[in-house]
């Protein structure tokens, strides 16, 4: 179906719709007058300290491609807070500081249409900075050439008491047949990579031989019972942290080295494949130009994909090795309990229904699932497994995603030119393939608007027929073994 209509004059403006019985689509109709350039800010290097003074450089550049000179630019700079030291509190978020506008003032564009603006990283001198807060200071610029045509633009730049910020994509689960490199990043609080020499420690620690459930409310500030009486009628409960890993005692160091970062740097676990089962804690740590020590902790747990043992001692245990498929792939899952004669509810749905609902017992150990994905899957699957244990709801559930990668098509041009002039005829010639590379009989719906909307709306146009199947939580854990308020009422 195609078409065109006019939209009426005299009416109101804003956001309006058109719609049919196959569905409907947005658009907005405005009085604007076509933009003539945009304002950009440059990337911010380097790292800076609270009280120096920052430069923040950008231009002004025409949509026609000349620079916008001597301009006149009013700006201001706006300054939040949060926190991403993480481990440098426990417990509740800090409190934010207050917004406050820092800085202001007003300049020019230089010949090449490029402006510079200057101010200092002023602090909130009311927060708590043992817990390193970081400082986002927001600058909003507004250009305006010398037609009256106005432009606005804004960036931010962060600033700490520590200038870097170290990061290690690692999960929470490695196993040791699988691969044995993560990725690592050193950036500067506003995400430029740093390049550091950063010493690596790995450590397995000595967990708990018992399994303590989720505490249902918090350590008391004053303890009226022993630790051996609050283990005789809080037996599966821990007394103070005995489940808090960071007060795990170390008992070796696994790895131990020191690496320098870069643009594309990676943790490689050296002999994973003979590391014991258990626990582990990689801290990372470096100093920042100022003399500053940054430092990043993680805890993991390492597990044999090829054992049925349970690598620590816990009520439940789920690997998810992947949530997406093609056909003739097979998903591999595990599951595991601590716990004894635990019977599980295992099922797996697809677009055709329930394909799965059978119970299986688990006994101390891991269970492999391993699901081969057919064609007819195409469109997603959905796998759920729960059980119930000493009053507590344990529920994994995956939505795997199988494409319609049968469906795709690979566009391509054969012949591009960015450059035209005004007027200028042009032809530009498209290639369509199948996604195995053939040849196809396909339909095409090309279009063009003027890019310089992009700064009034941005346009972004989305066909996607064949979807992903989401499906809903089959069981509802969320609301087994809840907490009720009760309380005490004496005589009137």
């Amino acid at each position: 179906v195609s078409g065109s209509f006019t939209i009426p004059q005299g009416g109101l403006t804003g956001h309006m719709r058109i719609a049919n019985e196959s569905g409907s689509s947005s658009f907005r109709v405005e009085e604007y007058k076509r933009p003539e350039f945009n304002v950009t800010f440059n990337p911010v290097k380097g790292s800076y300290r609270l009280g120096s003074t920052i430069n923040i450089t950008g231009k002004a550049m025409a949509y026609s491609g000349n620079a916008v000179d001597n301009a006149k630019l009013k700006y201001r700079v706006v300054r939040n807070t949060y926190f991403p030291f993480r481990d440098n509190f426990r417990g509740f978020y800090p409190a934010p500081g207050q917004t406050a506008e820092i800085a202001s003032g007003e300049l020019s564009t230089d010949e090449a249409g490029e402006f510079n603006i200057q101010f200092t990283a002023i602090p909130d001198k009311d927060l708590e900075f043992h817990k390193t807060p970081a400082f986002h200071y927001t600058i909003y610029v507004d250009v305006t050439d010398i037609s009256g045509e106005t432009q606005s633009a804004s960036s931010h730049v962060m600033v700490s008491e520590k200038s870097l910020l170290i990061n290690l994509n690692i999960p929470d689960i490695v196993d040791i047949n699988g691969d044995h490199s993560f990725d690592l990043s050193c950036t500067n609080l506003n995400g430029e990579p740093e390049s550091v020499d950063m010493e690596v420690i790995i450590s397995q620690l000595e967990s708990p031989e018992k399994i303590f459930k989720q505490r249902r409310w918090e350590l008391p500030d004053i303890r009226i019972l022993d630790k051996k009486e609050f283990a005789k009628f809080f037996p599966s409960y821990a007394y103070s942290n005995e489940n808090d890993k960071s007060s795990w005692k170390r008992i070796k160091t696994a790895q131990e080295e020191i690496i320098k970062t870069n643009d594309d740097i990676k943790l490689y676990i050296n002999n994973l494949s003979q590391w014991e089962a258990g626990e582990y804690v990689v801290v990372l740590k470096t100093k920042d130009s100022f003399g500053k020590e940054v430092s990043f902790t993680k805890y993991f747990t390492v597990f044999s994909g090829s054992s049925e043992k349970m690598p620590v001692k816990k009520a439940t245990f789920f690997v998810e090795k992947a949530d997406k498929a093609e056909p003739g792939d097979t998903l591999t899952y595990y599951l595991g309990s601590s716990y004894k004669n635990v019977k599980v509810l295992y099922e797996l749905h697809s677009l055709n229904g329930l394909q799965k609902h059978e119970w299986i017992k688990l006994n101390d150990e891991v269970l492999r699932f391993d699901i081969p994905v057919h064609e007819e899957d195409r469109g997603g699957l959905a796998i759920s497994l729960s059980y119930l244990y000493d009053n507590e709801s344990y529920n994994h559930m995956v939505d795997v995603e199988v494409p319609y990668t049968n469906k795709e098509l690979d566009l391509s041009f054969e012949s591009f030119r960015d450059k035209l002039q005004p007027g200028q005829k042009e032809e530009w010639k498209i290639k369509i393939r199948s996604y195995k590379g053939d040849k196809v009989a396909a339909e095409l719906l090309a279009g063009m608007y003027d890019a310089s909307l992009d700064e009034l709306a941005f346009h972004n146009w989305h066909l996607k027929i064949f979807n992903k199947k989401y499906y809903p939580r089959f069981w509802d854990f969320d609301h087994a073994f809840i907490l009720g308020n009760s309380w005490l009422s004496g005589p009137p």
